[in-house]
This record gives C-alpha cells, structure tokens and sequence, in this order.
C-alpha cells in the first residue's frame, strides 16, 4: 500500500517533519560517531500509518536524524556509517531536544498520508514524470510512506543486522526551501526490519 504525504493542520497530524520531536521520550538523542555531535531531527512517522501490520500501531513511532554539525563530512548519506539515526520508540511523550548542536530543522511540518496508485508509477519504470506530478508543490516537504522507494540512484535497501532485508516505510524529498539537507534536491529513506522488529536505517540519495 503506497500512500503520499500530504500536509494538514496541527491537530489533524499524525506524523511531522522538522521542528522538535513530540513523542520518542523512551530514547536517548543520538549523537554522530564521526564527531560525537548531536543530530538533527527530520522526522517522526506513526507506523499506524504503513501496512506493517507486526508493529502496535498505537505505540510504535520511526525516528529519523542526521548530523548537520559538519555537513558532508560525517558521511550523513550512508546507512552505516553512524553519521544519522532511525530509532524506534514506544513512547508518547517529548524527546528531550539537546541545548548543543545543529539539532532541530527551521519549522515543523505536520502531516497526514493518503492513499495513490503505485502502479501507474511501476508500470512505466518508476516514471519521473509521474512522481513529479504528485509532489509538484514548491516549498514544501513532500514524499510517501510504503510501497516502494523511488531511487535517485540504484536500490541501497539495507539489510538488518538480525540478517533480514528491511522494509521501506518512508521517502522525504528534500524541501525546495531549505531546512532540510539531503545533498542537495536528493531524497531520504527510512527502513525498519519486520523480522527482528528491533532496529531501522536511514540514508539519502542525490
């Protein structure tokens, strides 16, 4: 099931990008390993809202984080390298934002996710002009939740350490306006592992 986000009002959201983190208080703020600084958030997605139906969709949220203290030289873009952060919390409480480091983006975007048509995008071999068409919205944060990724490059879906290949939850294009870095015009991919259900992964492509 392939949804697309869509921006709404405060009170109608179920996830957001940006801003601080309102839920995640079960967790410790993830710090790079390349330079021990504290990451930015990017973005809190409610797993009620994907079909991974082994999760407890009231409880379960995916955290996603990077390094911005550096930009480019903590290798944020990988997956592996320590450089951000997918974690998984349990709780509904805020997360403790940190007083040091590029911690939080410029504002916060609440948003909901509704349901497209994969297939006309599959069918034509994940047709740019397609994809284009749902997310042509300048200025704003845009992407889509399940399905599958839409690849600036070639596949990197990770593989979880418990030996299982994660599944696809989230894709966030980088905002024409700023706030987000992702190289530049590139996109982010969230993962979580619907094995072990114990670890995620986060990378981005340009």
């Amino acid at each position: 099931m392939a949804k697309i986000l869509q921006l709404t009002k405060p009170e109608l959201a179920q996830g957001q990008l940006g801003g601080n983190p309102s839920t995640g208080g079960d967790l410790d703020w993830p710090k790079c390993r390349t330079c021990a600084g504290n990451m930015q958030f990017i973005a809190e997605v409610p797993l009620h809202l994907t079909d991974l139906t082994v999760f407890s969709y009231s409880t379960e949220w995916l955290l996603l984080f990077q390094c911005q203290n550096n930009p480019g030289l903590c290798e944020e873009w990988d997956a592996k390298s320590g450089g951000n952060a997918a974690l998984l919390s349990s709780s509904t409480t805020p997360l403790l934002v940190p007083a040091e480091g590029e911690v939080s983006s410029p504002a916060s975007t609440p948003f909901d996710a509704v349901e497209y048509d994969e297939r006309l995008t599959a069918e034509t071999g994940n047709d740019d002009n397609y994809w284009a068409s749902l997310i042509a919205h300048p200025g704003h944060y845009f992407g889509k939740l399940g399905g599958t990724p839409v690849w600036l490059q070639q596949d990197e879906t990770p593989a979880c350490s418990c030996g299982a290949k994660m599944t696809f939850v989230i894709q966030i294009e980088e905002p024409a306006g700023g706030g987000m870095n992702f190289g530049g015009g590139g996109s982010a991919y969230g993962f979580v592992c619907a094995a072990c259900k114990a670890q995620a992964r986060f990378l981005w492509q340009c």
